[in-house]
């Protein structure tokens, strides 16, 4: 059990140093960056995926268009 720089566990109690307190607060805060990071990073590559089958779906049904550049192009 944490409680205001204490730490209990099984009948011990240990008393943590302010630089303790400062440090577990920096890794507290690095793991919530990371967690944010991973979690925009698995939604970009949801919409990158959406993007990738719409593609694919709109390159599909114009793959019957015979398309040609104009003869102005050549």
């Amino acid at each position: 059990i944490t409680q205001s720089g204490t730490v209990t566990s099984e009948g011990f109690t240990d008393y943590l140093s302010d630089e303790s307190e400062v440090e577990m607060q920096r890794e507290a805060e690095r793991r919530a960056g990371e967690a944010e990071l991973a979690a925009k990073l698995e939604r970009t590559k949801i919409e990158l995926g959406r993007e990738e089958q719409e593609f694919r779906a709109a390159r599909s049904q114009l793959a019957s268009v015979g398309l040609q550049p104009p003869p102005a192009w050549s």
